[in-house]
């Protein structure tokens, strides 16, 4: 459950100054945990948002008197991924009264697994066909023009159909919301009519001893589902869609990885803030 928490209004004793979370998150087992949200539009990894001391220790001040640990979440939209971030760690490593949180810095720290957040991965390439009739209008040197109707529309992984209607609506969702990027289309032929166009996504730089690639975080896509149905031309069109599609992702606690398209679920643990090194 998620529960808006700075709604209303909020009495407090003499002498007391906190600053309200954005939500108060109840999780599968029970806990509860408030979270301040926060966007960063930093296009740079070394760039990000700065953490004053006094903002800190009035969200902590504010989980004290709840007894609830207060979290900070980030927004990097440069990047389309959330960081979650205890204050208590915030606080613990500021930096003469302030803190610069980078995305470099947060993401190896995120404690988004505590919301169910999972990285999955899948073989590449993908591939996206579309079946089409066509007939040739004319002809100009190299150039022809064609009329053309979709008959179907074929998905492949590594070569090899995708035909399960759950992990079709998975690796759709890969393509249009994942990291790997698209070719240019290319047209197939028979002869002079075209019989379909594909598209191939592939992850940026495969490991070749690897079969399969991380393509984004359930988080990351989540939220590029939610762009596309509230954002038009980078403006924002709607507050919020209609409905909202449920997604085809397995859960945190499903044991699902595929039928046609294999399916990889990896659940980053946060590094120690005194260290240097990535998440594991």
């Amino acid at each position: 459950m998620i529960k808006r928490e700075d709604a209303g209004d909020v009495v407090l004793a003499d002498g007391l100054d906190v600053v309200v979370p954005d939500y108060r998150i109840l999780l599968a087992d029970g806990t509860q945990i408030l979270v301040e949200v926060k966007n960063c539009h930093a296009r740079s990894p070394s760039g990000g948002r700065t953490f004053k001391e006094d903002y800190l220790r009035r969200l902590h001040a504010y989980g004290d008197l709840c007894s609830l640990p207060a979290y900070v979440a980030v927004y990097w939209s440069a990047w389309r991924m959330w960081s979650l971030h205890r204050v208590d760690d915030l606080l613990a490593n500021l930096d003469r009264g302030r803190l610069r949180l980078s995305f470099v810095l947060a993401i190896p720290r995120s404690e988004m697994r505590l919301l169910g957040d999972a990285t999955l991965a899948t073989e590449h390439p993908l591939l996206l066909r579309f079946v089409v009739s066509s007939r040739r209008l004319s002809t100009t040197g190299k150039t022809s023009e064609h009329m053309m109707r979709i008959d179907a529309v074929e998905m492949e992984v590594n070569g090899r159909p995708i035909n399960a209607a759950r992990d079709k609506d998975i690796a759709w969702g890969f393509m249009m919301h994942g990291r790997w990027p698209d070719s240019e289309p290319i047209a197939a032929m028979e002869g002079d009519s075209v019989s379909a166009i594909e598209f191939t996504f592939v992850p940026e730089s495969p490991d070749p001893s690897v079969s399969f690639a991380m393509v984004a975080p359930l988080s990351s896509l989540a939220s590029s589902s939610f762009n596309d149905l509230t954002v038009n031309e980078d403006k924002v069109a709607r507050l919020r869609p209609a409905a909202l599609p449920t997604p085809p992702y397995p859960n945190p606690t499903e044991q699902y990885f595929g039928e046609d398209l294999p399916l990889w679920r990896f659940i980053l643990r946060a590094s120690p803030w005194n260290s240097s090194r990535g998440a594991g």
